[in-house]
């Protein structure tokens, strides 16, 4: 969207007043397996919401600039999941500690490793680790996702996969467990790239807004560039929108 929020306020002001609608690319919220992991959390089943984990593992061969910019996992990567996370829970950004650094053997310039704590509005917490240059066991390009809720716990692997836990009747030390029963029933006609666009257009013609509307990407942005902030200060950032 923009490389500073001065820059991506503009643009948002610049379509406000010629009437345009801005979109943003987020495909990361056009999928089947994030739709129903969404409504999984929504159903109750779990209870509220406390915490929400993501880890985004690959080994990405990339060449030409990406391999020269600073912060290049957080500037150009992490939006997708920290949009995500927002779709997901329904939580919108509060505040951020954040650390990125290059590891041993890695094949970019700066910061292809990072994590960074969120807090969230609704007292949800939200963890990001990831890294670009990690071989072995990689994860969806849709991270792997694990929320908690107070009466158990959901996870997703990024794809089609989906699975619920809750403790069963009886009360111990370490309850066991029950299975939840998981729906599987959104399946897109227009997945990714080819959803955000179909509803781009769609909103067009409906004279509405898209979900991807510039400003709601910019409290995305905001935690991209409140990270990096964070990591180059070691300090926490209160995050601005």
């Amino acid at each position: 969207m923009a490389e500073t929020l001065e820059d991506a306020a503009e643009m948002i002001s610049l379509a406000g007043n010629r009437e345009k609608t801005y979109g943003i690319i987020q495909n990361r919220r056009y999928s089947g397996g994030i739709i129903n992991f969404r409504d999984s959390l929504d159903s109750g089943k779990i209870g509220q919401l406390t915490t929400l984990n993501a880890d985004f593992y690959l080994g990405a061969h990339f060449d030409g600039f990406r391999t020269k910019m600073d912060h290049v996992l957080l500037f150009d990567m992490a939006i997708h999941c920290f949009d995500q996370a927002r779709f997901i829970g329904n939580i919108e950004p509060v505040s951020v500690y954040a650390y990125d650094w290059n590891p041993k053997g890695s094949w970019y310039k700066h910061g292809a490793s990072a994590m960074a704590i969120f807090e969230m509005s609704n007292k949800v917490f939200f963890s990001y680790r990831g890294s670009w240059c990690s071989e072995g066991f990689d994860t969806s390009w849709d991270c792997s996702w694990k929320a908690i809720g107070e009466k158990g716990a959901l996870i997703w692997d990024g794809n089609d996969k989906i699975e619920g836990e809750v403790p069963d009747i009886n009360p111990e030390f370490i309850c066991t467990k029950k299975l939840l029963a998981i729906s599987n029933s959104n399946n897109l006609d227009f997945p990714g790239h080819s959803g955000a666009i179909h509803e781009f257009f769609d909103c067009l013609e409906a004279g509405s807004l898209p979900q991807t509307v510039c400003t709601d990407n910019f409290k995305s942005l905001s935690m991209v560039l409140s990270a990096i902030k964070s990591a180059e200060t070691g300090k926490k950032v209160k995050i601005q929108y």
